[in-house]
């Protein structure tokens, strides 16, 4: 990963906790038969959608420093039970 891009990250003002409860607005379920959650931005205006990137990147950031652990951010944001 790039300085600029964690760079990028780590200037937000949003929390790991902040982010989560972000991106559990646009968890959607697929369409196939395995019904495989994922985030979906089409779920949120144009306007919103650098928000929901930056909270992506804030996650990614929590996940690659091991401040959350991938069980933790996928039970935290109901990708599973």
């Amino acid at each position: 990963m790039t300085p600029g891009i964690i760079k990028e990250m780590t200037n937000t003002n949003m929390t790991t906790e902040q982010a989560i409860e972000l991106l559990k607005k646009i968890v959607k379920p697929s369409t196939a038969l395995d019904e495989f959650r994922h985030f979906d931005l089409s779920l949120v205006s144009v306007e919103e959608r650098p928000r929901y990137q930056a909270a992506i990147k804030v996650v990614a950031h929590a996940l690659k420093t091991k401040e959350i652990t991938q069980d933790f951010f996928e039970k935290s944001v109901t990708f599973k039970d």
